[in-house]
């Protein structure tokens, strides 16, 4: 067994040089053999308490920039893949068919908004695909003897995606994304909520 070494004898100037070093310290426990008055008193401890949060209102959300349909950019992978292929519980559904312009941007953020108040996270918002124009006459379906394409005559389906990114909706809204087939497909979306602050 190795010998104990013993502790050295401290030189002039070293101890009022520890003395000094440790002014600021507190002991953890009380050691015998250790003179205690080498420490001054501490300085008193400021307190300072947590701001409250303002209203969820009064805070600027951060911007939401949609692209095709969705926009996922402020979650994290995990959480945003999970939205992305509608593996997130749907807590509430709202559907717009057959409401006009003006009634379903009420209707849409009151839905928001109402569902954000009770804590729910994800929920559905059925646009419809716009109305189908492939049933067109002939002559409306092509310009100078040539087939054009149809595009969608939704008015809600390009409207929605532009309401959740808009100034309204974004304290609200995370995230938002075209749903599975099985939920209504590119005529549904999928919108995360953020949680509510209490």
């Amino acid at each position: 067994m190795p010998e104990r070494r013993r502790p050295r004898t401290l030189k002039d100037g070293e101890s009022e040089l520890f003395a000094k070093m440790m002014a600021g310290a507190t002991p953890l426990k009380k050691r015998p053999g250790v003179p205690g008055g080498l420490t001054q008193p501490r300085k008193p401890v400021l307190h300072i308490r947590p701001q409250s949060h303002p209203p969820i209102e009064d805070r600027p959300a951060p911007a939401i920039y949609a692209k095709d349909r969705a926009a996922i950019s402020a979650m994290d992978g995990r959480n945003a893949e999970r939205l992305i292929k509608g593996r997130m519980e749907i807590e509430a559904r709202l559907d717009l068919h057959g409401h006009r312009q003006e009634e379903g941007q009420r209707i849409l953020l009151d839905f928001i908004r109402r569902n954000h108040s009770y804590g729910k996270r994800c929920v559905l918002v059925i646009t419809g695909k716009g109305r189908s124009l492939k049933n067109r006459p002939p002559e409306e379906a092509s310009v100078g003897g040539r087939y054009v394409i149809p595009e969608r005559g939704g008015v809600l389906f390009d409207l929605v995606p532009e309401w959740l990114s808009g100034r309204d909706l974004t304290p609200y809204v995370v995230a938002f994304s075209p749903s599975q087939p099985r939920h209504g497909g590119c005529g549904a979306l999928y919108v995360y909520l953020r949680r509510e602050r209490g």
